[in-house]
């Protein structure tokens, strides 16, 4: 796909996203006021939490919209290129790679570094 083929599809996404966004804002609103007046209402015969652990779920779904609609966003104005797919993940290999040696070159100085405290533990003891 091309570029502006992508930028298309996220334009599209993204008004599709902020349509849910809408629409749980929504329902947030709705449901914090059902709360509110059945906690008016009914107070401590109701259980608070589950009011706020769905209101907080509904927030939660919100704040992801938010964020995909923002990396969208990134996308589209140019500061995330993912015709660099390829490259990065070679990047990401070789660095794994290089991790993965140098892991072992630590296992090998630990142990070094290990039977140097050994011996030092071994002299401290005999006189």
């Amino acid at each position: 796909m091309t570029d502006n083929t992508l930028k298309t599809a996220a334009e599209n996404k993204i008004k599709e996203l902020e349509r849910m966004r809408t629409n749980l804002n929504e329902q947030l609103s709705s449901k914090q006021s059902f709360n509110l007046a059945a906690w008016s209402e009914y107070g401590s015969e109701l259980c608070a939490g589950e009011m706020i652990r769905d209101e907080q779920e509904i927030s939660n779904r919100i704040s992801e919209i938010v964020n995909k609609i923002a990396l969208l966003r990134k996308f589209i104005q140019g500061e995330l290129d993912v015709s660099a797919e390829e490259k990065l993940k070679k990047n990401s290999e070789e660095i794994a790679a290089r991790i993965v040696a140098l892991q072992g070159s630590k296992q090998l100085v630990d142990g070094e570094l290990s039977e140097i405290m050994r011996v030092k533990n071994l002299l401290n003891l005999t006189f």
